[in-house]
């Protein structure tokens, strides 16, 4: 099976084949057919890869292969039994968006450090303008604090757009001076990651991700680098290990 590569426990296609270019099957299953998770698919152009499947759709009598059991979902994703579970119940798209936005309320009203207790007492923030995160509410609170002290007084900060997803949630944000006028580069994008405190309590934030645009655009001088970069690579490809 050299030059394969397994996509589940229960099938191994070519290596230059993804699950992307599976199709749902709209027909009885053959032996060229993938059975995953107990759904038969399609590749394009199968019959080039008749016995090429691990454990096919189909078993030697022509029957179709009973249904495998969904693979158990890695501890700690957001699929995991504990998201269920009654001591972790879930969050609704609207708690979501009511914290973003309470978040940016506070920001706006120029009381950054309002926004602390927002988070949980590990909470990690990243601005990525810094070197490295801000780890726990009382390092948060500092940068908060910093940050009153620097945006003077009537800056607003205006929260455009909320995507909430409840454990996750997305925000596009500007900045405007006290005339009302957009800040030169002062636009941005956060991502959250949500938690019920205490399993049954409020709304807060563990993490969060804050991406403003950057004052110099450099996207040309960029690529030129990667160009160089990959070309180097290409050339000595034992840097890479």
């Amino acid at each position: 099976m050299a030059g394969f590569m397994p996509l589940s426990p229960y099938v191994t296609l070519p290596a230059d084949r993804s699950l992307r270019q599976l199709a749902p099957l709209r027909r009885p299953a053959t032996a060229a057919d993938v059975d995953i998770c107990g759904r038969f698919w399609v590749l394009p152009n199968s019959r080039r890869f008749v016995g090429a499947t691990h454990m096919a759709a189909a078993s030697p009598g022509g029957a179709p292969s009973p249904p495998f059991p969904p693979p158990s979902p890695p501890a700690g994703s957001a699929s995991t039994a504990a998201d269920s579970a009654s001591d972790n119940p879930p969050i609704s798209a609207a708690e979501a968006a009511a914290a973003v936005r309470a978040l940016w309320a506070a920001f706006d009203s120029g009381a950054f450090t309002a926004a602390a207790p927002l988070f949980t007492p590990d909470a990690s923030y990243v601005d990525t303008l810094y070197g490295k995160p801000f780890t726990g509410r009382d390092a948060i609170t500092g940068h908060f604090r910093n940050m009153e002290g620097a945006f003077p007084s009537g800056f607003r900060f205006v929260l455009d757009d909320v995507a909430p997803g409840g454990r996750s949630a997305g925000a596009r944000w500007h900045v405007e001076t006290p005339s009302g006028r957009a800040l030169p580069a002062g636009r941005g994008a956060s991502m959250y990651t949500l938690v019920r405190e205490g399993g049954v309590g409020e709304v807060r934030f563990a993490e969060a991700w804050d991406f403003p645009e950057p004052a110099i655009k450099a996207a040309g001088a960029t690529l030129l680098l990667l160009r160089g970069v990959s070309a180097l690579l290409k050339r000595f490809p034992g840097l890479l290990k």
